[in-house]
């Protein structure tokens, strides 16, 4: 688990098309548990009010999503994320709204993603992210 940790927290800026940050890391370079989480955190985050923003209303956070996808995001996970729109949008637990449990909120959020995305995309995906094997770096 505390290698699981450390590639999404190391990797979850990383960009699709390589101008993320801290390694550059492109396309499947970058770890799935990483690309999952690197939408689902955008999602909640332009969901939530913030200190120096208001909460976007949830289409308006799918149009950045779409806008972004192939750049920022895997496009593929966008569009499994789209497909299951709906479902994604029920998840608003009401610890949520509260600030200080919004990394519970996150990791709710990444989990039902994680759950849509294994879904779509099949026990393959499933098996290939959590390959023990897998050489990371």
């Amino acid at each position: 688990m505390t290698d699981l940790a450390a590639r999404i927290s190391l990797e979850h800026h990383e960009r699709w098309d390589g101008n993320g940050y801290p390694r550059q890391k492109a396309g499947e370079e970058i770890s799935l548990e990483a690309r999952i989480t690197s939408v689902a955190d955008t999602y909640d985050v332009l969901c939530s009010k913030r200190p120096y923003k208001e909460a976007y209303p949830p289409e308006q956070a799918m149009e950045e999503l779409i806008r972004c996808r192939g750049t920022q995001f895997d496009p593929g996970l966008v569009d499994a994320f789209l497909r299951n729109e709906k479902e994604v949008r029920s998840i608003n637990p009401p610890f949520c709204r509260r600030p200080y449990d919004r990394a519970a909120c996150k990791l709710a959020v990444a989990t039902a993603v994680w759950s849509v995305v294994d879904r779509v995309c099949g026990e393959f995906l499933y098996s290939v992210a959590l390959e023990p094997d897998r050489d990371y770096d």
